[in-house]
């Protein structure tokens, strides 16, 4: 064997010395990919972020889906009927008519 422990074979694990990796670099420069983030997982973080909105006078912290829900039932109860339908719709209700 010399100094540096290798007494030359090749085999199983023991790749010629010409082609291992050199000392300091990496077998993977260009590192995994990144990779794209999915519409509904960018959705959901953005859903789930909280906001401060005025209920009663009363500042509340909720999260944007909170405020959405809040907001179709509050045009719900006014009248609106895009909000009405819009909320039959996401309960699985059919609007006859």
């Amino acid at each position: 064997m010399n100094a540096s422990g290798d007494d030359g074979r090749v085999g199983y694990r023991r790749p010629p010395k010409e082609t291992r990796f050199k000392p300091g670099t990496s077998g993977n420069s260009a590192g995994r990919p990144k990779g794209r983030r999915k519409l509904a997982a960018d959705l959901r973080d953005e859903l789930n972020e909280m906001i401060k909105i005025v209920e009663d006078g009363r500042e509340l912290v909720v999260s944007k889906q909170r405020a959405v829900v809040k907001a179709l039932v509050a045009g719900s109860l006014k009248g609106d009927l895009r909000a009405i339908i819009t909320l039959f719709n996401s309960l699985g209700c059919q609007a006859d008519g």
